[in-house]
């Protein structure tokens, strides 16, 4: 490693070569540097610290890949080491392939006297660098924490001369810091408070341990009185160095003290009727009072913790955070509201929102008040909540992709049929068959993604659930197989809910197979059906949750479980738990966007080793209504002739429609934005018959609003709009309006064909 490769004699050849495993075992970044500026050799320590492979580090010169800030320094340590200075030592900062930079310290002698070539050593000192530069602001927040207290902050030397003072400190003395760093206490208090201050020096240095204290001081404006906790200021081996001391003054404290036991018995009667917890604790932290609010968030009666230490209702891995809290409010530090959580009569836990202040009593600190908010249905509802917005977003994400993708499928499928339609040879036409089954799996696809972003296309109509159900009986014998007993469990007085079939159908049918993977050695599940009622109280509890009529699906099974770390990410497109290739992490996912679709939840309830419950609430309808079919559209006996405005911003698909119509026998016109088909309509709008859209479209205007601003000359314009998305969303949740029909993406040449001239017919 230490020779240069066309200069070192041929004997050695055997000897470097036994080191080039050694050089690219080095955690170090080694390197060989030409005098022309650019790396000769490299070991893989380089890669993994830069992102760059070492062939890209290789095709530039080194100093390309120097921070700017240090390209300056870099270069005129190179001219050293080519000078022959030896053993540089430097640091500088090379970019990675991401675009950040790492800072290396180098370590390289000079180049040899008849050698071309340069070796070093790099070592990745960023965390270093990060440390240091945190170590800095840590210490800066420190000083500013000192400087800004409203406490006096001071540090002494074991002989008591001040090493530090704040300025609250030395300007309560009349005196600025710097005349105090370096004295004594002597040197500006009287003997009186030095005796008192070195006694309680001389107890903290004697017990090691921190103290508290109170402690007099005689300001220019005359006697203040103090809290002061002193504790002892450890080196790195925990020697005693120094006194480190935080007073708080507690003059004015003390004369309140007699108004606070006058308005004591006052008080206590709106302490009772408050609906907050309110509790004091003596210094040790004994329990000295409690309110009746206790009963109502624990179950605990006050007589349970009278005179008992606070911390044995608390779960024990939050003993010592709020020990440190308390500790804190004893010396008069002023705390923020900080999170409690307190054991429950029956075992449970609940979320107490607390506030504490230190009791005072004849200028001394008798114990703590505080004020605790049972937070615990807030908290739930919080993440609930936020579990509903993460979901929202995903679902957003996952339809935009859909919808992209639906625009790809419509093309694959149409120029295949087309191609098909030319009657290819026998093994052409093999291929093309996969091509359209491959397309059609992957529109499954895209309506599974549709679904639990709740925009794909429904066929709502009055279903009894009870008979949906039931007539799944075969289909789910079948997919659970022998081993898993299955029940159902009907509400005979069951109200009717809107909803596709179809998909209501494909919700249990996923929520089988999910039960069915968790209970490999088989089991029972169970489809119950109930009418429920939810109220406002239901509602508080469950954020997703609607006031109303509604029938409740259940579908529970005897299986596994759900962790509770998971149970959160199960409705998340793409989430499971099961083995590669055992899962498309769907199947929840579609669960969830349909029932949302159907302005439905979900809840689920699991306990590990036990099963799992998913319950579905759909909105019961009050009446039976039969949705009217469409009217089934019969393949056009002639061709066509009329003239078709095409606006589609997708160009393949724009191409794809102009062919396929085209072929038809029609007139086509086409634009790739609204903007686009209005210019187009204004030549030849005494022609146009109809009118193709997508719904979404860029430049601002939307199909929808096109086919209303093309209207407002031609009434009687037909309009048909095509989307990935559903009706009811295209039309706001309404009809659509007369003449105006809807051609879900992706679609066939067929279907195309059979929708247009039922278009232009009707």
């Amino acid at each position: 490693m230490g020779h240069d490769e066309r200069a070192e004699p041929s004997g050695n050849q055997h000897e470097q070569a036994s080191f080039e495993p050694l050089f690219d075992l080095s955690l170090d970044l080694l390197c060989v540097t030409g005098t022309d500026g650019y790396f000769r050799k490299l070991n893989r320590s380089w890669e993994k610290a830069l992102g760059w492979s070492r062939e890209e580090l290789m095709a530039k010169p080194f100093i390309d890949f120097v921070h700017p800030e240090d390209v300056a320094e870099t270069n005129r340590t190179f001219q050293k080491l080519l000078n022959g200075q030896d053993n540089v030592h430097f640091e500088n900062r090379y970019r990675c392939k991401d675009g950040h930079y790492r800072w290396l310290d180098w370590a390289s002698p000079a180049v040899r006297p008849g050698s071309d070539a340069l070796y070093s050593i790099a070592r990745d000192i960023t965390e270093q660098k990060e440390a240091e530069r945190k170590a800095k602001e840590s210490e800066g927040r420190l000083m500013a924490f000192v400087e800004n207290s409203p406490a006096l902050i001071f540090i002494k030397d074991l002989e008591g001369r001040y090493l530090l003072v704040n300025s609250k400190f030395a300007t309560a003395f009349g005196l600025r810091p710097e005349d105090i760093v370096g004295k004594l206490d002597r040197d500006f208090s009287t003997p009186e408070q030095m005796v008192q201050y070195q006694v309680h020096d001389r107890q903290l240095l004697a017990n090691g341990q921190p103290i508290d204290c109170e402690e007099l001081a005689l300001f220019p404006d005359g006697i203040h009185c103090f809290m002061v906790s002193k504790f002892p200021l450890l080196d790195a081996s925990g020697k005693i160095t120094g006194i480190c001391g935080i007073a708080t003054e507690v003059t004015e404290r003390r004369r309140m003290e007699d108004a606070l036991r006058q308005s004591e018995k006052r008080n206590r009667q709106l302490v009772e009727t408050a609906r907050d917890l309110i509790f004091t604790l003596s210094p040790e932290g004994m329990v000295l009072s409690l309110n009746s609010a206790l009963t109502l968030a624990t179950g605990w009666v006050v007589e349970d913790w009278l005179g008992k230490h606070y911390s044995e209702v608390l779960p024990d891995d939050t003993k010592e955070d709020a020990r440190e809290q308390f500790r804190r409010a004893l010396t008069g530090e002023k705390l923020p509201l900080f999170e409690l959580p307190l054991r429950t009569k029956e075992g449970g836990l609940v979320t107490m929102e607390v506030t504490i202040t230190p009791l005072m009593e004849e200028e001394k600190v008798v114990g703590l008040l505080g004020i605790g908010r049972d937070v615990t249905d807030r908290k739930r509802m919080e993440v609930e909540l936020r579990q509903l917005q993460k979901m929202e977003s995903v679902g957003q994400l996952a339809a935009g992709v859909a919808h992209d993708f639906n625009n790809i499928l419509t093309v694959i499928q149409g120029n295949t049929s087309l191609l098909l339609a030319n009657r290819p040879e026998p093994g052409q036409q093999d291929l093309m068959d996969q091509i359209l089954d491959a397309s059609q799996r992957a529109a499954n696809l895209t309506r599974q993604l549709l679904a639990f972003s709740r925009k794909q296309v429904l066929q709502r109509r009055s279903l009894n659930l009870n008979e949906v159900s039931s007539q799944m009986t075969q289909m789910l014998d079948r997919i659970l197989g022998e081993d898993i007993t299955l029940e159902f469990h009907y509400d005979t007085d069951l109200p009717f809910v809107k909803a596709d079939s179809s998909m209501i159908e494909q919700v249990i049918l996923n929520l089988a197979v999910n039960a069915r993977d968790a209970m490999p050695k088989g089991g029972l599940l169970r489809i119950s059906t109930d009418a429920v009622k939810i109220d406002a109280a239901y509602c508080r509890q469950k954020p997703q949750a609607s006031t109303g009529e509604y029938v409740c699906l259940s579908v529970s099974d005897t299986g596994c479980g759900i962790a509770p770390e998971n149970q959160a990410l199960i409705f998340e497109p793409f989430f499971t738990t099961k083995e590669f290739g055992k899962g498309t992490g769907l199947g929840l996912a579609t669960v969830y966007g349909i029932i949302k679709q159907h302005q439905g939840w979900v809840e689920v309830d699991s306990i590990v080793g036990k099963g799992t419950t998913f319950r579905l609430f759909l909105p019961a309808v009050e009446e039976v209504t039969v949705a009217a079919s469409e009217p089934e559209a019969h393949p056009p006996e002639k061709k066509g002739f009329e003239t078709i405005l095409v606006v589609e911003d997708d160009p393949m698909v724009r191409r794809m429609l102009e062919t396929l119509l085209s072929m038809g026998g029609y007139q086509i016109l086409s634009a790739a934005s609204g903007a686009e088909a209005i210019q187009v309509w204004n030549g030849n709008h005494a022609k146009v018959r109809l009118l193709l859209t997508d719904m979404v479209m860029p430049g601002g205007i939307s199909g929808k609003e096109l086919a209303e601003t093309l209207r407002k000359e031609r009434r009687d314009l037909r309009v048909l709009i095509s989307s990935g998305y559903s009706s009811a969303l295209v039309s706001g949740g309404e009809a659509l309006p007369p003449r105006t029909w809807f051609l879900a993406k992706p679609y066939t040449p067929k279907e195309l064909m059979l929708k247009v001239r039922v278009a232009l017919d009707e």
